[in-house]
């Protein structure tokens, strides 16, 4: 992971965070990579201004620092208060590939106490499987304007069909 960290590095002091972003981001999605690599992943991320994101990955690493805690706290608090499955959903496949024995001690030890099994850690979908009361709202208004439009061709067809038949009468008589 050297070379890697180097390139990095070397896209940093360009001032170009958004490329190093960019090449971590790729060895992520295919292989986790080392806990250097994560930390230095949620540093960009903070320095971007993106601490939920940066909290995540900082929290991933299993680096624990006084500087990351806000980060960290924020991502947490969004995520690993709805359940376990939201909080192991928010986790890259690639790391969930990973047996849950060899995840970082402090995040294996936090995932316990948010009631996640070691058997739970490779079986997790990439989504949560609830519907928001948002979702259910969104259908309902969906069904009914549904329904509504539905009701109104109707009547339309109905009215039109009467208009119809007494212009053919008035016509044909």
């Amino acid at each position: 992971m050297e070379p890697l960290l180097t390139r990095v590095d070397m896209e940093i002091a360009a001032g170009r965070l958004w490329r190093a972003k960019e090449i971590i981001r790729g060895t992520i999605g295919h292989a986790w990579p080392d806990a250097d690599v994560v930390e230095r992943y949620g540093q960009i991320l903070l320095r971007m201004g993106d601490d939920v994101e940066a909290g995540k990955y900082l929290w991933l690493s299993g680096v624990r620092r006084g500087e990351y805690e806000s980060a960290m706290t924020l991502f947490l608090r969004r995520h690993a208060g709805h359940g376990r499955e939201i909080l192991l959903a928010q986790i890259p496949k690639s790391l969930r590939r990973i047996p849950f024995d060899q995840l970082p001690p402090p995040m294996r030890s936090e995932l316990t106490q948010y009631g996640v099994r070691s058997s739970d850690f490779g079986r997790i979908r990439s989504r949560p499987q609830h519907t928001s009361a948002r979702r259910l709202w969104k259908d309902a208004v969906a069904l009914a304007v549904g329904i509504g439009f539905l009701f109104c061709v109707m009547v339309g067809a109905i009215v039109g069909l009467q208009t119809i038949v007494r212009w053919i009468v008035r016509v044909l008589s």
